[in-house]
């Protein structure tokens, strides 16, 4: 490894006028100088373009790369292919770093060559700033056996895990880690397959990191602000390409020959999984009959009533505010699941009108 690595920071962008600026202030900024800035262009159609471009006419480590039209993923893979850096950060176009991000991981990076460091975020919204530590330690050199139960935790939450299922996927974003080039070796599953593809990619390239490290000395800034409305049509294709990135996931277990627990793991994530649909459902504009229909289609659905008895007996691990939703799950309990649903979800919105209800019962992340 150089003394001063090369540091590949690969940002997709599109339609993200209002934000891409301040992303991009934050990269050429960075207190670390031997970086190169790979942002790809996704067919934007707004002004996000020209803005890119009037960023990489001034600093010569910008590299902007125009594309039709992939998607996240795509984009992703665009920029994986341009990268020349031993090290590699993803950021997303709305969202920025601390100015001394990449100066605090190559350092961390570079006392034990590790293959992954991980870092903190900030929940960022308009008028107020959540930061979001990943372990209670500020610095962790992860032992095999610690990283061994990081990477199942990947896959899904287990017994006292699972007592607050908003956290399902607190480690599953590739931002908010420095990774080793070497580890990519698997691009991203296009999300028209599997719905979000940051989840996959990690458990695929994570299987061969040994050296893993997390700081709490640096933050990635997660802009809420740019969230998109959760009231809106509900698609139950969205619900399809969920199962699908459970089955490719299945299958990876199977074919590197996971043990059980790791089957466990990914079960409790099938079910976890529900909630999130089940809520977009309840707030779209679907009238009651076709949301009831379609909460019972996923509650009876084989592919989770299957796994049904044998997450009955975790329930006992998972918070009292989430039983009495996991009880009627489990039970097939369809119209009292919309009902209860609903009413939470519209004294949360008299509680906290500015808020978004759906980041306070179920964080992505």
């Amino acid at each position: 490894m150089n003394i001063s690595p090369l540091v590949s920071i690969i940002i997709p962008v599109y339609n993200i006028e209002k934000f891409i600026a301040k992303c991009l202030e934050s990269l050429v900024s960075q207190t670390y100088k031997n970086i190169e800035i790979i942002i790809v262009n996704d067919g934007s159609t707004d002004k996000s373009p020209s803005i890119c471009r009037s960023y990489a006419a001034k600093d010569n480590r910008i590299k902007l790369i125009n594309q039709k039209n992939q998607g996240l993923s795509g984009a992703r893979n665009t920029g994986i292919q341009h990268i020349t850096g031993d090290l590699v950060l993803f950021v997303d176009g709305d969202d920025w770093l601390d100015d001394n991000c990449c100066e605090v991981l190559v350092k961390e990076q570079k006392e034990n060559n590790s293959d992954l460091i991980i870092f903190p975020y900030v929940r960022e919204y308009r008028d107020k700033s959540y930061k979001r530590k990943l372990f209670t330690k500020d610095v962790l050199t992860f032992s095999d056996y610690e990283y061994k139960e990081f990477y199942r935790r990947l896959v899904g939450p287990v017994e006292e895990e699972l007592k607050n299922p908003s956290e399902i996927d607190i480690y599953s974003t590739v931002w908010g880690k420095l990774y080793k080039k070497d580890l990519l070796e698997n691009k991203f599953v296009d999300t028209k397959k599997i719905g979000t593809e940051d989840l996959l990619f990690n458990i695929m390239n994570l299987i061969n990191a040994r050296r893993v490290k997390y700081t709490s000395s640096t933050y990635y800034h997660y802009n809420k602000t740019n969230d998109i409305s959760l009231t809106k049509k509900f698609n139950i294709q969205s619900y399809e390409r969920k199962k699908q990135l459970i089955a490719e996931i299945e299958n990876f277990l199977i074919r590197n020959d996971f043990d059980k627990k790791y089957q466990e793991a990914l079960k409790n994530r099938k079910i976890l999984s529900i909630f999130p649909f089940i809520y977009m459902i309840c707030n779209s504009t679907l009238n009651r009959t076709e949301k009831i229909k379609n909460i019972t289609y996923i509650v009876e659905d084989q592919f989770n009533s299957k796994e049904y008895e044998k997450f009955a007996g975790n329930i006992k691990y998972i918070s009292n505010s989430w039983k009495v939703f996991y009880f009627l799950l489990i039970n097939k309990k369809s119209k009292p699941i919309f009902i209860l649903v609903e009413t939470v979800t519209k004294l949360w919105r008299i509680k906290n009108e500015k808020g978004s209800v759906f980041n306070t019962l179920f964080r992505k992340v």
